[in-house]
Formats: C-alpha cells, structure tokens, sequence
C-alpha cells in the first residue's frame, strides 16, 4: 500500500467523505485542510483541520507499518486471511486528544477488552484507577463495531468522567 492510498484508506475513519483517490496528484496542504474541513465525522467537528490531519496520518503510518506487504487495505499477498481487528481509541484531553491503538483484540472476549481498555485509559491519564463502563454484548456479533464507552478517571479523591471513542482497524494477514 503506497502512502498516498493508506491516507485515503485512513481519512475514511476521520471525515464523512473521505480523500478522493487524487488530492495528493493534484491538491496541497491548504486542499486537504479545506476538505478536513468540509468534511469532518461528528466526532472530530470541533478538532482543528491541522489536528484532524495528523490523526490520519498516524493511523496511516501505522496500518503500512503493520502491514508492510500489503497491497490493498483488504488484501494481502497469496496469503490465507484471518481477521483480527486492532481498535483506534480517541482519549479525551483538556487540549488535544489522544489517540491510542490496541492490537489484535479477540472482539469475542469482552472482559478482557475492557481490562485492555482501562489499563489503556490509566497509562493516558496517568492514574492509578479508572472505572469503564461495561462493553455492550452487541459489540461481540458486530463485523466492525464503532462505538463510545463512558469512564470514571480517579485522581486523588477526585473524579473525571469522560467517553473514549472506539473504531476498529482490520488487520489482515
């Protein structure tokens, strides 16, 4: 996969009309700026177009890097195909959010993606204890489940709730 289709591939997770397949041949930085801005899925309409952009450009960068001989987004070489689904996780911050990724996640075992969740939430947060709500038995029988969990940070005696919102990235090898 080029870096170019990985982008149009990644914007498809961000914006509601994803890159066309040519704004890299013909648009610059100010084009796929604008078109973030025009474009932006719900979640993402209150982010900056600059912010929004590197956000793809990360999940990019790490969907060739764990698929380095990948040709297609879907497709692999001669290879036989088992899905495994890695999540995107958006972080809530006070400025910019995070962005976080669990990899090869059995979508079936739902406690231990919430344990896998919450220890990612503390390490964002830098705390010792986070509360997720549990994940809902439908996310199990969903192809590609895309969905928001609702979580209690305790930070001394304090508590922050806050949501992560959760897409997921296939992985196939």
């Amino acid at each position: 996969m080029t870096k170019e289709q990985s982008l149009v591939w990644a914007s498809a997770h961000f914006l509601s009309t994803p890159f066309p397949a040519d704004i890299f041949e013909y648009g610059d930085e100010d084009d796929i700026l604008e078109h973030i801005k025009d474009h932006p899925w719900e979640v993402f309409e209150d982010h900056p177009a600059l912010n929004v952009w590197s956000y793809i450009e990360a999940l990019a960068d790490d969907v060739r890097r764990l698929n380095p001989d990948q040709t297609k987004p879907n497709q692999t070489n001669n290879k036989p195909m088992k899905r495994k689904l890695n999540l995107l996780l958006v972080i809530p911050s006070l400025d910019t959010p995070a962005i976080a990724v669990l990899a090869d996640i059995d979508m079936t075992d739902l406690p231990k993606l919430k344990s896998l969740l919450t220890e990612a939430l503390m390490d964002e947060h830098c705390v010792n204890q986070v509360t997720c709500d549990d994940i809902p038995e439908w996310v199990s029988s969903q192809s590609f489940p895309q969905f928001t969990i609702k979580y209690v940070v305790h930070d001394e005696g304090d508590n922050y709730t806050h949501a992560v919102d959760i897409s997921p990235i296939a992985i196939y090898e």
